[in-house]
């Protein structure tokens, strides 16, 4: 089954905040495997991207290692992404893969733009 991100009215010009919807499984293997550039642009991975994990109660391998290729993204762009609003079973499975170490992991909205520092793209 395939996923899809959606924009969230929530926004701030240095925060963009997406949704994530459906089972991203298989992630990394769709044709588009970062699919943040239709919402972002091209300069995508300079952003701070604020990613709500609420309606996904479901992770494998190949989504885990999306997570992990588009935070290195990311971090290569001086952007970042944080994962929030995870329902316990997901966050449970993150913790016990560390994942905390290479993505962040927030309890909601609020912590998630609490830990975001404004990427490189926005300072300027």
């Amino acid at each position: 089954m395939s996923f899809t991100l959606s924009k969230s009215p929530e926004e701030s010009l240095d925060q963009v905040v997406l949704s994530l919807q459906g089972q991203p499984t298989n992630a990394c293997q769709n044709t588009n495997p970062f699919p943040f550039e239709s919402f972002l642009g091209k300069d995508w991975a300079s952003h701070a991207v604020l990613l709500d994990m609420e309606q996904i109660d479901y992770l494998d391998s190949s989504s885990v290692g999306w997570l992990i290729a588009s935070q290195k993204a990311f971090h290569a762009a001086g952007g970042t992404l944080v994962l929030y609003s995870l329902q316990p079973r997901i966050r449970q499975l993150l913790t016990m893969l560390r994942i905390e170490r290479v993505v962040p992991l927030a309890e909601d909205l609020a912590a998630a733009k609490a830990m975001t520092p404004v990427p490189a793209m926005a300072a300027r």
